[in-house]
């Protein structure tokens, strides 16, 4: 893999790292002029979001599995009985039933 092979983008990727440093670790260029601080309350923010997304994402994820259960583009009604004669199984593939 030749990292030099998309130059503008070695170049965004190198330029966006040389320019981290100053930023963060200079104090008067992060104090004065991008106006960077400790955040506070703001964790408190971000925890509400974490917690918030985990949420409703499992949420919707459980009633997809619960209510929405589709196999190769048709609505699974009883998983048990896919087709007249199919049992399934721990074992059992959506290559072992075609």
């Amino acid at each position: 893999m030749n990292l030099l092979a998309n130059k503008p983008l070695f170049v965004s990727v190198v330029g966006g790292v040389l320019a981290l440093f100053p930023t963060i670790y200079i104090p008067q260029v992060n104090d004065v002029v991008f106006r960077m601080t400790s955040i506070t309350w703001e964790w408190g923010l971000c925890a509400a979001s974490v917690v918030f997304y985990i949420f409703f994402v499992e949420g919707y994820k459980a009633l997809k599995r619960r209510f929405w259960r589709r196999e190769n583009g048709v609505v699974v009604e009883d998983i048990g009985k896919l087709s007249p004669g199919t049992e399934l199984s721990r074992n059992t593939t959506v290559e072992t039933l075609k």
